[in-house]
This record gives C-alpha cells, sequence and structure tokens, in this order.
C-alpha cells in the first residue's frame, strides 16, 4: 500500500506540474496574441495616419491645378483615391502611372497640349505633373462629353467610365444603355461597373469633407 501510495502521491504531483506549465504557457500565448494585436493595430493606424498625409499633400495640388483648369476638384481627389491610393510611385498593369494612373500614350498628348514636349516616365511620375496632366486629360473628356446629347444622369458616371474603361467599350455600353435606361447595368465589366461605384462614392465624400473649405 505504502509503495502504491507513493506511487500515486507522484504521479499527482506531475500532474499538478504539468497543469502548472500549462498553465504557464497558455498565459504566454496570451501575451504573445495581445502583442501580435498591439502592433498590428499601431501599423494599421500608422499607415491611416500616412494615407491622411498624403492625402491633404495632393489636396493643395489638386485644388490649385482644378481650379486653374476648370475640373472639379472633389472628382479629381476621388479618381486618385481609387486609382492609386495617394501613392504616387504606383505602376498599373498597362503602364498607367502615378497619382492618377494616367496612361503613357494620354500623358504625351497632354503634354504637348501644355507645350512641354516629351516627357519621360519618372517625369510623369512626379505627382504636381503627374495631377497636371490629369486634371487636364479630365478636362478634355468634359468638354468632349458636353458635346453628345447625354442624359444628364449620367454624364459623370460615363466619364469615369472613359477614364477608367476607354471610348471603345463606353461607345458600346452606351447602345444597351439607351436600350435598357440604365448606364450602371449596362457595363459589361463587375470590375469597371465596381470601379465607377467606388469613384461616385468617394466623390461625394470628398465633397462633404473637403466642401466647407471651398464654400461649396
Amino acid at each position: 500500500m505504502r509503495v502504491k501510495g507513493v506511487f500515486f502521491f507522484r504521479r499527482d504531483k506531475r500532474r499538478v506540474v504539468v497543469w502548472r506549465d500549462k498553465r504557464r504557457v497558455s498565459g504566454v500565448h496570451i501575451m504573445v496574441l495581445v502583442v501580435v494585436v498591439l502592433v498590428g493595430v499601431f501599423f494599421s493606424l500608422s499607415e491611416e495616419w500616412q494615407r491622411r498625409r498624403r492625402e491633404l499633400a495632393v489636396w493643395s495640388l489638386v485644388r490649385r491645378q482644378s481650379a486653374e483648369l476648370g475640373v472639379d476638384p472633389y472628382l479629381v481627389m476621388a479618381i486618385i483615391s481609387v486609382e492609386s491610393n495617394f501613392n504616387p510611385v504606383v505602376r498599373g498593369r498597362c503602364s498607367e502611372i502615378g497619382l492618377m494612373q494616367i496612361m503613357p500614350h494620354n500623358a504625351q498628348k497632354m503634354a504637348q497640349l501644355l507645350g512641354w514636349g516629351r516627357l519621360s516616365w519618372w517625369e510623369v511620375e512626379r505627382p504636381l505633373v503627374n495631377i497636371r496632366l490629369g486634371v487636364l486629360f479630365l478636362r478634355n473628356l468634359v468638354a468632349w462629353k458636353r458635346r453628345h446629347l447625354l442624359p444628364s444622369a449620367w454624364f459623370y458616371p460615363i466619364l469615369i467610365t472613359e477614364y477608367n474603361a476607354g471610348w471603345g467599350r463606353v461607345e458600346r455600353w452606351l447602345k444597351l444603355a439607351r436600350e435598357g435606361g440604365d448606364w450602371l447595368s449596362a457595363i459589361e465589366i463587375a470590375s469597371t461597373r465596381r470601379y465607377v461605384r467606388r469613384v461616385l462614392a468617394e466623390w461625394q465624400r470628398y465633397r462633404c469633407y473637403f466642401g466647407r473649405e471651398l464654400g461649396a
């Protein structure tokens, strides 16, 4: 009996030790989890703060360029937000450049209109140059669209669609929209449809956000 008693005592002692070890390990896991969460929150806030800084810096450029060229600055901000998330060095899958993700051939056309001559890609990437070219491109789209008999409710959605997908697709979808009576439903590419919705939503957000500054 004594042997058995000792045996059980030792076994119980080992159980206590194991239980304490498990509790200690569990506590370590909780601490690690807390640290990971805190680090994640820190980087999330840091990224949001960096984006906010870029957003304000871009706004100062957009406001000036849009005023000079007569383009809605909130629309420009919305396009930049969706196109590049205010990252001036991002490159698109089709070689789009900079904040406004302007296509190289469109950038060169706008540069010629401005009398700048031919630009290198890194010159087009510069925020001030990129915004100037992109705003001028938008102004030309607006002027060209106003020569077409478009329903007023479709004007800017079509403009935004063309900025993303080009006039060739817009022309085809315009026929479908006139038959069906709705522009967004006529867009056959889901990613373009999402793009237009996002830009329209961001446009409204920037109207509210920066509107007081310009007295809008």
